[in-house]
């Protein structure tokens, strides 16, 4: 789960090149101070989400806490964030 500043973010992807590989992760486990500044940061096409859950049973629960959180943070509803970080997760896969 991505801990830096929002800076670090913009810097980031400025980077001539290889900015558009840089993708930025979130969970509702991390961050909590500054999860919502970060993701507010975040541009939409390099945001992921992910469980940080210790153990499978936990891993859907831990999910939709973050889609949650990052729905409110981005002001979407949370079949748009679901839809949204599922295409970033493609892409991001797919580039490799």
């Amino acid at each position: 789960s991505f801990g830096g500043s929002p800076d670090v973010i913009k810097g980031f992807t400025k980077i001539p090149k290889i900015g558009p590989r840089f993708y930025f992760s979130y969970s509702s486990k991390c961050n909590p101070k500054k999860l919502k500044e970060l993701i507010q940061a975040t541009p939409d096409d390099r945001l992921l989400l992910e469980s940080d859950g210790g153990c499978a049973s936990k891993m859907d629960q831990a999910l939709f806490d973050i889609c949650k959180i990052v729905a409110e943070a981005k002001e979407w509803s949370l079949e748009k964030t679901s839809n949204v970080t599922y295409t970033n997760f493609d892409e991001f896969y797919s580039s490799r």
